[in-house]
């Protein structure tokens, strides 16, 4: 089955020519009818083009999930750092606020062990999807507090 689904790139391109088509065919000024099905298909081909560039261009990498095997056999250089392979089982806001003008929320991403992690970047974790990530433990008093390392 698994080679039945469409990668995650292939799906973003595939839905978002959707939206891009539905966008552009409402700027069209009305159009005889016996005109519309060329522009149309034209209008359809230029979409396929244009989302295909722009999700190769700006998902190099990102879109795709970590392989399973991509939890790293060396030592991360920071000993202090340390990585794991996660199932999230819950996506849960902790706080949020503004600062300087730029708002932020902080984020627990509470994996099937049921320990939590805390991030900044809690929009890029899905309930039920598998992770490799980078944490680290931070003593508060009695507790331990595991914040993800999340790329810069």
């Amino acid at each position: 089955m698994a080679e039945e689904c469409m990668s995650a790139k292939h799906y973003k391109k595939f839905e978002k020519v959707f939206y891009l088509y539905g966008s552009v065919s409402k700027m069209v000024t009305p159009v005889r009818p016996d005109e519309w099905k060329a522009l149309a298909e034209d209008m359809w081909s230029w979409a396929i083009v244009k989302v295909s560039a722009l999700v190769d261009e700006y998902t190099q990498d990102f879109i795709e999930p970590p392989p399973e095997s991509a939890l790293p056999e060396a030592p991360v250089s920071d000993p202090h750092i340390k990585a794991k392979h996660i199932t999230v089982k819950a996506v849960q806001i902790v706080k949020s606020g503004d600062t300087k003008g730029r708002k932020w929320t902080m984020t627990k991403v509470v994996d099937t062990d049921n320990i939590g992690y805390i991030t900044f970047a809690g929009s890029r974790y899905t309930v039920g999807k598998e992770y490799t990530i980078e944490y680290e433990e931070v003593p508060r008093g009695e507790y331990m507090d595991f914040q993800i390392k999340e790329p810069k």
